[in-house]
């Protein structure tokens, strides 16, 4: 059996699964001794691209026969800068990675224990770097909301704990927030919530918002960030100054029906990103392209 030869940043779960189908070979670069000697430097069959695009990356794209990304964005990015044939690239999104099994009780357990009645509303609002993930403009949208029907939880650890205490002390709806600090189960909070907002200034893919859609949350997510590929046009904030999102929020507070029907539609939505989906694509790109 040939060789598979591929590049990767990190040998995830669907990697060691490709181990046990193919004969996997991995891209080293070349060391010091080999360039002095002159060496043919030989690239990988397929180049799995993972965050910027970098001139180092552009160079792995030039010289591979196959490079897989995870986003359009990603694609369309690499293209604008090297005008390479979209033949050359193909996209195989993330897929949800969790164990953690849907279940009401969770969400009812919560609501007890923050004394939050059935029919209000809960907004969640997380990321690693808040700031990033758009604090300020979550903070925005939710203090522009005209419907009162609804909970704010925000999850961080105990780095931005003390200034995100201080921002929603200085809130007019500071009664609205639950302030949460490294919840041991984060997961958790999205079957919790009814909708995830994340108006991230960072563009490249964020798993949160699958994890949201996949946990039957509604979700508004900067259209500028490649996790909005996997959303409608309804659920796209088109950018800092786009008015439009604390209506759209509203509309779902308002009305219970079609807050049900986009979540059940997210859901419906995360079901195409499963890890044997991902795995079966990217067997399909092997098998159109080498010889195996």
């Amino acid at each position: 059996m040939n060789k598979l030869h591929i590049a990767i940043k990190n040998r995830t779960k669907l990697i060691q699964s490709l181990e046990s189908i193919y004969d996997v070979d991995y891209y080293k670069e070349q060391t010091f001794f080999e360039k002095l000697l002159l060496k043919d430097k030989k690239y990988p069959d397929i180049y799995f691209h993972q965050g910027a695009v970098n001139d180092s990356a552009l160079s792995m794209v030039e010289n591979s026969t196959k490079t897989i990304v995870n986003s359009k964005y990603i694609r369309d990015e690499i293209i604008k800068k090297k005008r390479y044939s979209t033949n050359k690239i193909d996209i195989v999104y993330p897929y949800i990675n969790s164990n953690t099994i849907y279940d009401k009780q969770i969400k009812k357990d919560f609501r007890i224990k923050y004394d939050i009645p059935k029919d209000t509303r809960i907004i969640f609002f997380t990321g690693k770097d808040l700031k990033q993930s758009g604090i300020t403009k979550f903070f925005q949208i939710v203090e522009n909301l005209n419907n009162e029907n609804f909970k704010v939880i925000i999850d961080t650890d105990s780095l931005q704990i003390e200034t995100t205490q201080t921002k929603i002390n200085k809130s007019p709806i500071k009664d609205k927030f639950i302030l949460l600090e490294n919840y041991t189960n984060k997961e958790n909070l999205f079957i919790i919530a009814d909708i995830f907002i994340l108006p991230t200034l960072q563009k490249l893919f964020i798993p949160n918002i699958l994890k949201a859609i996949y946990f039957k949350c509604a979700v508004f997510s900067m259209k500028s960030n490649a996790s909005s590929e996997l959303l409608d046009s309804f659920s796209l904030i088109q950018g800092d100054q786009d008015p439009s999102t604390p209506f759209k929020v509203d509309a779902l507070l308002l009305s219970k029906d079609e807050l049900k029907k986009i979540q059940k539609e997210n859901s419906e939505i995360a079901q195409k990103y499963t890890f044997e989906n991902s795995l079966n694509n990217i067997n399909t790109i092997i098998k159109n392209n080498f010889d195996f």
